[in-house]
């Protein structure tokens, strides 16, 4: 019997995990905002930086 394994590339997996790229732009700017009024970073943003985390995580360059 044949198997068939199919190793689908981390790259395209990671890509599409990822937060879309203007909820990250914005999570950047409030980061950013926050960091040069001498403020704590604001929740959402954060929560977008550990969704980029995770996936990084999730599937780290180089994998397959």
């Amino acid at each position: 019997m044949t198997r068939i394994r199919h190793n689908p590339d981390a790259g395209l997996l990671r890509a599409r995990a990822y937060p879309e790229t203007g909820e990250q732009i914005d999570a950047i700017w409030k980061i950013l905002n926050a960091l040069i009024d001498g403020k704590p970073a604001p929740t959402d943003a954060l929560k977008v930086r550990d969704a980029v985390q995770a996936v990084k995580d999730k599937f780290p360059k180089g994998a397959k």
